[in-house]
C-alpha cells in the first residue's frame, strides 16, 4: 500500500472519530493541519492514531464555548468527552499522558496548556491512588460486589439495590461531591477524607434501611445486634473512628459536619439526590435508589464535559486492567500526591512534602506565643501594623481565589496556614538578625513593608506547594502582584532561618524558584530590574568587581548579579565538562558570556533565559575556534543539566511585532538572527591573533549555600552544631578523639 493510501486511510479514520464526537468542521481541520505540520518535523509513523488523538485533544482544549444565559461565562474544551476520545483512538490513559507531554514539547504549547495537562495528569494519579484505597475498604465494610448480578428488564418494578450497585453508587457519590470543588481535585488528603465521609454516609444509610444482606458481619463498626436481631439504632451511625487512619479523626469529623454535609444537602435541594435533606438518610431506599444513581451519572457527565476532566468513574472498570482505556498505573506516586496540610499524616501522604506540625499550636491571627514575647522587646505596639498589612494581603488572596471558584471554607483554611507560617518565619528571621547584629531590630523588620510582603508571598508559595494545588510558580506572584525581582530576595533568608520548619523537598523547591527568578523571570520587559539598570546606564555590574567601587544604592542590583553570575558559572562549568572543553576554553567562553551581559545591547538579554546566553556563548566560541562541535552537541550537553527544559532552546524570544505579539523560534534561529549580530565585535576581537587582543575574565567564585547556613543545629533539644571545616586552619586532633569517616565504620 502506498504512502498516499495510508494517509487517506488515516484521514478517513480521523473524520470518523470527529463525527462520532460531534466535533465541528473547523476544529477537525485545525487538528489535522496541526498533525501534518508536526509530522513534517518529527517522525510520527508509529502510533499515528495516538498522535492524532493528542492533536485533537489539544485543539479541542483551546476552543472556548459561551454558556447559555451568562455572557461572562465560558466553557473550555469544546464539550468533547476525553474518555470517548481515548476509547475511539484506542489509547489508554497512561500511554496518552506520555504521548501528550511529548506532543506539547514538539508543538511548543504555551505554559497555561502545559499546566492544564499537568493538573489533569496529577488528578488522574490522585484518583487512582484513592480508588486503590476504596477498592480495599468497600469489601471490609460491605458484602463484596458479585461478578455477575441479575439484570432486570426496563419495566420491572424497583428492587432493593445489590452490593454491586451500592459499590457504583458510593464511588459516584464521592466523585460527584468532589467535583463540586474542582480547584481541590488534586488534593490527595482532602479527597481521601471526603471518601471516608462518603463511606460513612452510605454505611449509615444501609444500617438505617436494615439491609443486613449488604453489610460485612466482620466489620468492627457494625452496630450491636444488627445482624442477629435486626436492631436499627435510633440515630444514624458514625463509623469514622473505625475507618480513619492514625489520629486525624477530628479533621475528618470537621469535614463531615461542614463541607460534606452542606454538599449533600445541596444535592438534595437541587434534586440531584432524593432523600431526607436534614438527616441525609433515605438515599438508598427502593423508591429513591435508582433515581439517585442515574442522577449522579447525569450530574457528573455534565461536569466532565464542562471542565474537560477525565471520567473518574472508569476506575470501576479497573477489574479488567487490560482494557483499552485503563491499565495498571505505571506512573510514580512519590512527589505527586497532596503535599499534606499542617496536620497529622496518614499512610496516603506518608511520603509527601510537609511543613512541621508544630505550626498548628499557634494562633494564626496573632502569631505564636514566643513571637508575642519578641514584640514586647519594642516599646511601640507593632501588632496593629502587622495585622493591617496581613489584612491587605489577605484581601488580594481572597479576591483572586474567589475568581478561581474556590469555596469560602477552602480560602479561609488556606489563608490560615499561610498566615501561621508567615508569623513563624518572621519570628525566626528577627531572632537571627538580632543575634547576628547585636541590635534590637524588631521594629525595623516589622515595619519594613516590602520585606514583610515578600515574606507573606513566600509563605503562600510554600503552602501552595505543600498542598500541591497545581498553581505552579510564578502564579502566586500574580495573586499578589509581586515582581520576581523584588520577591527573589526573601528566599535566601527563609532558607537560612527556617529552623528545620520546612522539609528538604520544600527548601529544594525554594531553590528552584529562586533560580527561575534569576535566570528568566527578572529579565522580562516589565521587570523593575530594567529601571535599576537604567540608573547605571544599562551596564550590568561586572562579576569580579571590587566592593569599594560599587556605587551606594546599588546593593540590590549587585546582589542580583552576584547570584546571576554564580548560576551562569555553575552551568557553564557543567556544559564545558560534558563537552570536554579545557579550562582555557572555559575562561574564554566565560569572557564571551560576560560581554553579552555587561557590554552588549540591553535588548540581547531582555525577555531571554540565562541558559540561552550560555549555550550561544559556547557555540560562538566553537565557531571562532573552528571547533567541530555543533549546536546539537551543545543542546545535548544542556539536556544533562538537572534543571534543563526543552522550551528553553525550542521557544526563544526573537522580536516583538508591532501589534504586541511575540515572534519566537528555536535557539539556532535566535543565534543567527539576533545573537551573532549583537556579538560581532567580540567575535572579531577573538579572531585577531588567536584572541590575545581581548582581556579574559576569570570565572566568579561560587559559594555553597550550606556554608551560608552554618553552623547548623542538629536538633533543637541538644546544643550540637555542624559546620564545614576550614582546612587552611585545621586544628590538631586530640589523641583520645573518636573519628568518624562516612565511608568507613566508626573507629577510634
Amino acid at each position: 500500500m502506498t504512502n498516499m493510501s495510508e494517509g487517506e486511510k488515516l484521514r478517513t479514520e480521523h473524520r470518523d472519530i470527529c463525527g462520532q464526537l460531534n466535533i465541528d468542521a473547523a476544529t477537525e481541520e485545525q487538528s489535522w493541519n496541526s498533525f501534518q505540520d508536526t509530522q513534517k518535523t518529527y517522525n510520527l509513523d508509529v502510533d499515528q492514531l495516538h498522535w492524532l488523538c493528542c492533536s485533537l485533544f489539544i485543539t479541542c482544549r483551546k476552543k472556548v464555548t459561551p454558556t447559555v444565559g451568562n455572557t461572562n461565562s465560558v466553557l473550555h474544551g469544546n464539550c468533547v468527552s476525553m474518555t470517548r476520545l481515548l476509547r475511539l483512538c484506542k489509547i489508554n490513559l497512561n500511554e496518552f499522558f506520555k504521548k501528550i507531554n511529548q506532543w506539547m514539547e514538539m508543538t511548543s504549547q504555551p505554559e497555561d496548556c502545559r499546566n492544564a495537562i499537568s493538573s489533569l495528569q496529577h488528578n488522574f494519579i490522585v484518583t487512582m491512588s484513592i480508588y486503590q484505597k476504596y477498592r480495599d475498604m468497600f469489601p471490609s465494610m460491605f458484602v463484596a460486589p458479585c461478578e455477575e448480578e441479575q439484570r432486570r428488564g426496563k419495566k420491572s418494578k424497583p428492587q432493593p439495590c445489590t452490593s454491586g450497585q451500592l459499590n457504583k453508587f458510593c464511588w459516584k457519590l464521592f466523585i460527584c461531591a468532589k467535583s463540586e470543588y474542582p480547584d481541590q481535585n488534586g488534593d490527595l488528603v482532602k479527597s481521601y477524607n471526603m471518601l471516608l465521609c462518603c463511606l460513612d454516609l452510605v454505611y449509615a444509610n444501609v444500617i438505617a434501611e436494615g439491609r443486613t444482606d449488604l453489610v460485612n458481619p466482620a466489620f468492627e463498626g457494625l452496630p450491636k445486634d444488627f445482624i442477629s436481631q435486626g436492631v436499627i439504632p435510633p440515630e444514624p451511625v458514625c463509623i469514622i473512628e473505625h475507618i480513619k487512619e492514625d489520629n486525624c479523626s477530628s479533621v475528618i469529623m470537621d469535614m463531615r459536619e461542614t463541607i460534606w454535609k452542606s454538599t449533600i444537602q445541596q444535592f438534595c435541594q437541587t434534586n440531584v439526590l432524593r432523600g431526607n435533606s436534614e438527616t441525609l438518610m433515605e438515599l438508598i431506599t427502593v423508591a429513591n435508589f435508582e433515581f439517585n444513581l442515574k442522577s449522579l451519572d447525569t450530574t457528573y457527565n455534565t461536569f466532565i464535559l464542562s471542565y474537560g476532566e477525565f471520567d473518574e468513574s472508569i476506575a470501576l472498570e479497573q477489574k479488567t486492567p487490560e482494557g483499552p482505556l485503563l491499565v495498571k498505573s505505571e506512573l510514580p506516586l512519590s512527589g505527586t500526591p497532596e503535599r499534606i496540610p499542617l496536620y497529622q499524616q496518614t499512610p496516603l501522604n506518608g511520603r509527601t512534602r510537609h511543613v512541621s506540625n508544630d505550626l498548628m499550636i499557634s494562633n494564626a491571627g496573632e502569631g505564636h506565643g514566643s513571637f508575642k514575647e519578641l514584640l514586647r522587646m519594642c516599646p511601640q505596639d507593632l501588632s496593629q501594623i502587622l495585622r493591617e498589612r496581613v489584612a491587605a494581603m489577605r484581601e488580594k488572596f481572597v479576591r483572586y481565589m474567589h475568581d478561581q471558584k474556590w469555596s469560602r471554607q477552602a480560602i479561609a483554611s488556606r489563608w490560615e496556614k499561610i498566615q501561621t507560617l508567615y508569623y513563624r518565619l518572621l519570628e525566626f528571621i528577627i531572632r537571627a538578625e538580632v543575634k547576628r547584629t547585636k541590635v534590637n531590630m524588631v521594629k525595623e523588620l516589622c515595619c519594613e513593608d516590602m520585606f514583610n510582603q515578600t515574606l507573606l508571598v513566600c509563605s503562600a508559595e510554600i503552602v501552595t506547594f505543600a498542598h500541591n494545588l497545581q498553581q505552579n510558580f510564578p502564579c502566586i506572584l500574580k495573586v499578589f502582584d509581586m515582581p520576581p525581582f523584588i520577591f527573589y530576595r526573601i528566599i535566601e533568608l527563609v532558607m537560612m532561618h527556617h529552623n528545620d520548619l520546612l522539609s528538604r523537598e520544600i527548601t529544594k523547591h525554594l531553590d528552584i524558584i529562586e533560580n527561575q527568578c534569576i535566570e528568566s523571570l527578572c529579565w522580562q520587559s516589565n521587570s523593575p530590574l530594567w529601571r535599576a539598570m537604567e540608573n547605571i546606564g544599562y551596564r550590568a555590574p561586572i562579576p569580579n568587581g571590587s566592593v569599594s567601587k560599587r556605587k551606594p544604592g546599588n546593593a540590590s542590583l549587585n546582589l542580583f548579579f552576584r547570584k546571576y553570575y554564580a548560576t551562569a558559572a555553575l552551568r557553564l562549568k557543567h556544559l564545558c565538562a560534558h563537552l570536554n572543553l579545557s579550562s582555557r576554553a572555559m575562561v574564554e567562553i566565560w569572557t564571551i558570556f560576560e560581554h553579552s551581559v555587561v557590554n552588549s545591547s540591553k535588548e540581547l538579554i531582555r525577555d531571554r533565559h540565562l541558559d540561552q546566553m550560555v549555550m550561544c556563548s559556547i557555540y560562538l566560541y566553537a565557531r571562532i575556534k573552528r571547533d567541530t562541535r555543533t549546536f546539537a552537541d551543545v543542546m545535548k550537553a544542556y539536556r544533562t543539566l538537572p534543571q534543563s527544559y526543552s522550551h528553553v532552546y525550542r521557544s526563544v524570544f526573537i522580536s516583538r511585532k508591532s501589534h504586541g505579539d511575540e515572534e519566537r523560534g528555536d535557539i539556532i534561529r535566535f543565534y543567527n538572527t539576533v545573537y551573532i549580530t549583537e556579538m560581532q565585535s567580540v567575535a572579531t576581537q577573538f579572531g585577531n591573533e588567536e584572541g590575545r587582543s581581548l582581556m579574559l575574565s576569570p570565572l566568579p567564585k561560587t559559594t555553597n549555600r550550606c556554608l551560608l547556613q552554618s553552623p547548623k543545629k542538629v536538633d533543637n533539644r541538644i546544643s550540637l552544631y555542624l559546620t564545614p571545616m576550614d582546612k587552611s586552619n585545621e586544628l590538631k586532633e586530640s589523641p583520645n578523639a573518636i573519628t568518624i569517616q562516612f565511608c568507613h565504620s566508626p573507629a577510634k
